[in-house]
């Protein structure tokens, strides 16, 4: 395949190189083909100490796509733990209510599906049993500016075994101290508190996590001929 390159001006044609080519300029890649050799905050450099890992996160710049692919991941995360639990709740209903117990053995007697039978019996519950799921998971929203503590936190607490056996230098990195949400809190309970290791991996990518899910999803609901995901009943 031939790639067309745009035309290269002449110089003029009065100049001592008139009706030749002048010099062409470079344009700059597309992206960066080479690392820094400060590393960036997806592909650090090599550190060995908890001190340099501390540094080196507490300074690393973070790209606007992660942060908002963080934001997206936090939000998919917090709908998919509403929606599991919910129906969690809504399942463990139908196996204890004597009346669903009767009415499901009834549709299972005539050669009803097991899964269609209980999503039907349970879409007129399912209202109560998101709200019900939903205050456990009272935080909406991280703030783009708390986000960014966030993600430090997690990459300090999970690559803390990169310093090697020495469990003092990866308490280190475990105890060191951050700010979130105005408070004081340590690297290991921010990253406890908002379960980081179920959702923060999604967000370490350059490339756009929220238009990537949303074709896997669409791609899993017409394998699994699912049209029931009820999304806003779980935001």
């Amino acid at each position: 395949m031939m790639i067309a390159s745009a035309p290269q001006p002449r110089q003029p044609a009065g100049s001592s190189q008139g009706g030749q080519y002048g010099p062409r300029t470079n344009t700059p890649p597309e992206g960066t083909l080479a690392e820094s050799a400060t590393g960036s905050f997806l592909y650090p450099p090599a550190l060995h100490t908890a001190e340099e890992f501390i540094a080196f996160y507490e300074q690393a710049p973070i790209s606007d796509r992660v942060l908002s692919n963080a934001t997206y991941a936090f939000e998919r995360w917090r709908k998919n733990r509403i929606e599991d639990e919910a129906w969690a709740m809504g399942r463990s209903f139908l196996h204890t209510d004597a009346r669903s117990i009767n009415e499901m053995a009834r549709a299972l007697k005539d050669g009803a599906d097991q899964e269609s039978v209980e999503v039907e019996m349970l879409l007129p519950h399912m209202p109560v049993f998101a709200e019900q799921a939903r205050a456990r998971y009272p935080r909406t929203m991280i703030h783009p500016a708390d986000m960014r503590t966030v993600l430090r936190a997690n990459q300090l607490v999970m690559q803390r075994t990169m310093v090697g056996p020495d469990e003092s230098e990866q308490q280190k990195m475990l105890n060191c101290r951050v700010t979130f949400e105005g408070r004081q809190i340590t690297a290991h309970e921010l990253t406890y508190e908002l379960v980081t290791h179920e959702w923060v991996p999604n967000a370490l990518t350059e490339n756009d996590f929220a238009q990537m899910d949303t074709l896997s999803r669409m791609a899993s609901m017409t394998a699994n001929r699912k049209p029931y995901p009820m999304w806003d009943l779980f935001a």
